[in-house]
């Protein structure tokens, strides 16, 4: 079945983030490269990993349930259908049209070209590449998991396919995730990354939020398209930290030629007393303490 498939490559992601973790701290005083043993990769990954087997027990539980409503669905759904009025039916209907892959994927590419044409060529890749990523990733858990949506006499703007999970869901997390990510990393005032944060936060929350309002998506659809959603931003987070790492140059070392004596030389030929230039050593010669002085010879006086 699609959802123990799923559960069983979250245990192997798990595994492998456990023993990439145990291999770290095992060679951590030894001096060998440990680029991907790094502190951030790792609790980067390690959040993936949480995020991605979170989400897959989730939808393995409504796979066990058969597919309907759960107890929480039951829930939610009975609060949300009392308690619908026109001004959160307008909200939750712009938020359908803003938190769409169309509008989603028309910033995303504004964002990338800028990005680009600022030289952030890998923060570009990821922000213009978000769209398609969010796509493939809710369209194919969709047809794997082939949950139907909820009552069609209770949508309030008739939406058909299949539930799990909630496809603008995963868009708004995957696109709004990783530009707050890019944005949040090349910034170095902690309220502006607060402020960053909180935005996109909000936003996505609101997104999830009005597919449930809306009557098109139970809540566990919304609840595993935050979490995968936000286990891919997680595995962007890895990808900015190891390209940090790889592009990283060290400062402070200068180039020197194989044979030259760096400190410039005084000559007294050529080019004037006070010129500078690179004196060629021969390391057979050995090394001079100071200027060679020609021997002086005193004049004997004559008898008178």
């Amino acid at each position: 079945m699609f959802a123990d498939r799923m559960e069983l490559a979250a245990a192997v992601a798990a595994t492998a983030w456990l023993v990439l973790a145990v291999t770290t701290v095992v060679a951590r005083r030894r001096a060998v490269p440990r680029r991907l043993g790094r502190p951030g990769v790792l609790v980067a990954g390690g959040i993936a990993a949480l995020l991605f087997g979170a989400g897959a027990a989730l939808a393995d539980h409504v796979a066990d349930a058969g597919m309907g409503p759960t107890g929480y669905d039951s829930a939610v759904w009975t609060f949300v259908v009392e308690h619908r009025s026109t001004a959160g039916t307008v909200i939750a209907s712009a938020l359908r049209a803003g938190g769409g892959i169309v509008a989603l994927g028309a910033l995303a590419c504004a964002v990338g070209l800028v990005l680009a044409l600022r030289g952030r060529r890998l923060d570009a890749l990821l922000v213009a590449g978000t769209p398609l990523a969010s796509t493939l990733l809710g369209d194919t858990l969709k047809l794997g998991y082939g949950r139907p949506r909820p009552p069609a006499a209770e949508q309030l703007i008739p939406e058909a396919g299949f539930s799990l999970p909630s496809g603008h869901t995963v868009d708004a997390t995957v696109v709004l995730g990783v530009l707050a990510l890019v944005l949040v990393a090349r910034t170095a005032s902690r309220a502006r990354r607060a402020a960053i944060v909180a935005a996109a936060t909000v936003t996505i929350t609101a997104a999830g939020a009005g597919r449930v309002y809306l009557g098109v998506h139970w809540a566990t659809d919304v609840v595993t398209g935050w979490l995968l959603g936000a286990a891919w931003v997680a595995l962007c987070a890895v990808a900015l930290l190891l390209a940090e790492r790889t592009f990283q140059k060290p400062q402070g070392v200068q180039a020197r030629g194989p044979g030259f004596d760096m400190p410039s030389q005084t000559t007294t030929t050529g080019q004037g007393a006070n010129s500078t230039s690179p004196r060629l050593v021969d390391p057979s010669m050995p090394p001079v303490s100071g200027p060679r002085q020609r021997p002086t010879t005193t004049a004997r006086a004559s008898p008178a």
